[in-house]
């Protein structure tokens, strides 16, 4: 248990932050890409909810209202992409930080019935490519145990240009009292 200041934390997660300054690269993957529309919040919102428990599995799981919630600013952001093969789809991935100097994806999921057929790289590099385009690098972070994730990037063209440890607030948030 991580606790600093009344405050519970997960155990860090060690990290490897990832970044593309050029045309992404992937090999062959059957579908194509295209941007989330509200017909996918449902989708997406069960995809989040299970990229999350994969992702920091000591994390409470957050309710439904608010995995919605965040799919929609995030499409009105024009920041999700889905990966369709055969008109089903198949995998995602989001911007969800936007700065002057970079925008970072995150979120990248595929159902494990999809997995290993190269849909992950072929949506990061869909949304890649759009990040390039307006003139930014791309970045992301990977879970530095997580060797196929690592792969999949490096595939992609991203290169490591740093290392970190990421925690992530277990004890909810609560307004000081006035």
């Amino acid at each position: 248990k991580l606790i600093q200041n009344g405050i519970e934390f997960s155990t860090p997660m060690p990290q490897v932050t990832m970044e593309l300054s050029h045309e992404p690269s992937a090999r062959p993957s059957p579908g194509k890409g295209r941007r989330a529309a509200e017909t996918d919040i449902e989708t997406l919102a069960d995809w989040f909810g299970m990229f999350q428990s994969e992702a920091v599995p000591d994390m409470s799981t957050l309710p439904r209202k608010h995995l919605e919630t965040r799919c929609q600013q995030l499409i009105n952001e024009d920041g999700v992409a889905v990966w369709e093969d055969g008109g089903k789809k198949v995998s995602m991935a989001a911007i969800v930080t936007r700065l002057p100097s970079c925008e970072a994806i995150s979120m990248v999921y595929t159902p494990i019935e999809a997995r290993c057929r190269g849909y992950a790289g072929a949506v990061v590099a869909y949304l890649s490519k759009q990040i390039i385009d307006r003139g930014k690098p791309a970045c992301l972070y990977v879970d530095a145990r997580n060797p196929v994730s690592t792969r999949c990037y490096t595939a992609v063209g991203y290169v490591p240009v740093g290392r970190h440890a990421d925690a992530v607030r277990k004890t909810p948030y609560q307004a000081p009292k006035s």
